[in-house]
């Protein structure tokens, strides 16, 4: 048996393995207990290149979102601490953004659940290339996206609603066979000691809502 073979009989356990994981434990990225299993079906193979690209590989598959390639909710509870830890370094304060994209079921309808996935994705594609390098980007359901940033002032959380909106724009104007349209909330924080990560995604989430409202009202897409 070749040591490809045993990559790939590990990670397709792992990957078996992972449909029955309890929320708890993917939410909080807990993967010791998989690198214990890991280790005991290893035996007597030692390694260490085969092991450390095999946890690679895990690691990987368990962070990122297979449709989008942005982080999963695994990832982002796994970025989230250094991220925080690095910008309290740098006086600089936390911001949450909730994104929900408008209209999806239309799409699913009409055009079909392929059109529908690329529909998620180009959100995905926006968010990324329209972010700070350090930004973490997250798919966190169906049809909804996290921005984790950082800021200074208001006007710096406004300027990133504003690249995210200019960039749908900017989609919008290509050969496309519909229109892509997002609700944006967010919710900021300064003080470290008393920070809620669940606690201010759950608030973005209530503000991006009222402006999802807010467009229906008005007319717009929604």
């Amino acid at each position: 048996t070749s040591n490809k073979d045993i990559i790939f009989v590990i990670e397709a356990g792992a990957r078996v393995g992972a449909t029955g994981i309890p929320e708890l434990i993917s939410e909080y990225y807990n993967i010791d207990y998989y690198k214990v299993i890991i280790n005991n079906a290893l035996g007597n193979i030692r390694e260490n290149d085969i092991k450390n690209t095999m946890f690679a590989r895990i690691n990987e598959r368990w962070i990122y979102d297979e449709l989008t390639g942005i982080h999963n909710r695994a990832g982002l509870w796994q970025k989230l601490e250094p991220y925080v830890t690095k910008i309290h370094s740098n006086n600089r304060k936390l911001a949450v953004f909730f994104i929900d994209l408008d209209g999806l079921k239309k799409v699913n309808d009409e055009f079909g659940h392929e059109e529908g996935d690329r529909y998620i994705k180009s959100m995905a594609d926006i968010l990324l290339h329209g972010s700070a390098d350090d930004d973490i980007v997250v798919r966190y359901g169906g049809d909804e996206y996290i921005m984790i940033s950082s800021y200074e002032t208001e006007e710096d959380i406004q300027n990133s609603i504003q690249r995210i909106e200019e960039a749908i724009g900017r989609f919008n104007q290509s050969d496309v066979s519909h229109r892509l349209s997002a609700s944006i909330g967010y919710q900021k924080e300064d003080d470290f000691e008393s920070l809620d990560i669940r606690k201010m995604i759950s608030l973005a989430d209530k503000d991006m809502y009222i402006n999802k409202r807010r467009k229906k009202k008005l007319g717009k897409k929604g």
